[in-house]
């Protein structure tokens, strides 16, 4: 978690009938780190041949190849073709067949994504088209970081108020600021392999920032 500077405003709230009630309005913010716990992985296995014939039996290759590589996952075969392929491919002359699979594999293991990528790109005619993350606790995260954010509000407030020789009363208003970007959208279009020890962790773990303004009384 990372706290992040605020705005101190002191102001005078007037209420008929009533001395003025001094407070102090703060924001605070904070880096919440939400780590997935599942991944799914849209792969294609793709294919062209001088016959029809030739190129199904060399996908049935490929296919074994694939499977023997996802072993351990879960792993739905979503669409099977077999089609001429398209006049404007290389070499017309020479393949004129194409073979087509798609699978969706999901998988628990989002560390292994990625020596999971480096696996399938070693394999003839297979590409990663997206991978997708997703926390099935989402819920549970949002509420701890807006609790984060509250307690960072009401710490650099306190601090603030003891400097004045004051002590900080109960809070009386809180407002969202930056509700933050939660979820993972519809994955990455462009999928990249890590293969630097420095860079991302390769887990999909997604920093959310959220904001929040806290208005306190001062005793």
């Amino acid at each position: 978690m990372t706290l992040t500077a605020m705005t101190l405003v002191v102001l005078s709230v007037l209420s008929p009938g009533e001395q003025p009630a001094e407070t102090i309005s703060v924001t605070g913010t904070i880096d919440h780190l939400v780590p997935p716990d599942r991944a799914e992985l849209f792969v294609d296995l793709s294919l062209l041949g001088q016959s029809e014939k030739e190129v199904i039996a060399r996908i049935e290759v490929r296919d074994a190849e694939l499977r023997r590589a996802l072993s351990g996952h879960h792993v739905i075969l979503e669409a099977v073709s077999a089609s001429e392929a398209s006049a404007s491919q290389q070499r017309p002359a020479e393949q004129r067949f194409e073979a087509q699979r798609s699978y969706v594999v999901r998988t628990a293991n989002v560390r292994g994504v990625q020596p999971l990528l480096r696996r399938l790109g070693g394999i003839e005619g297979v590409s990663v088209r997206r991978v997708d993350y997703r926390a099935s606790d989402l819920e549970r995260h949002k509420g701890l970081a807006w609790q984060e954010a509250a307690e960072a509000a009401k710490a650099k407030a306190s601090t603030l108020v003891k400097s004045l020789g004051r002590n900080l009363g109960k809070a009386l208003t809180i407002t969202e600021v930056d509700g933050g970007q939660w979820g993972w959208g519809n994955g990455a279009a462009n999928v990249v392999v890590d293969e630097s020890p420095e860079g991302s962790d390769g887990t999909g773990t997604q920093t959310v920032r959220v904001k929040v303004a806290v208005t306190f009384q001062l005793t």
